[in-house]
């Protein structure tokens, strides 16, 4: 999810929703945040899945109130850098995760305003 209502070249990621490939599924920090809001939504009486309980290839998205956004797919190349001690790999991968970690904290505050309970934090390791 970007922080504009369209793309363009000043456009940030808030958070990523979820990664998938072809070749399997995403490694653990790459999950994103589609099924804590799914599970929020659910509870809020917005579920994002169809009647039998099954994803309907659509995604939830949370925001602040005033804050434009906008929800695109990307296609990541396979041959990305994976590379952990390369300086721009780890400093864009982080920012990546931090991103991830803030915009958990605003799901966790959507719960607790409306008396849901909190949910299992998947950045425990990161706190």
């Amino acid at each position: 999810m970007f922080d504009t209502d369209e793309l363009s070249q000043e456009t940030s990621l808030l958070y990523q929703l979820y990664s998938l490939n072809r070749h399997g599924r995403p490694s653990e920090d790459e999950y994103g945040l589609a099924r804590y809001i799914a599970n929020t939504a659910s509870s809020l009486d917005s579920p994002i899945w169809d009647q039998q309980g099954q994803f309907d290839h659509t995604y939830g998205a949370i925001a602040e109130d005033d804050q434009e956004i906008c929800v695109y797919g990307i296609l990541r190349p396979r041959f990305r850098v994976t590379n952990p001690l390369n300086a721009g790999t780890f400093d864009a991968w982080h920012s990546v995760l931090d991103r991830d970690h803030e915009a958990f904290r605003l799901i966790q505050s959507l719960r607790l305003e409306n008396d849901l309970p909190e949910l299992p934090n998947p950045f425990m390791d990161k706190d």
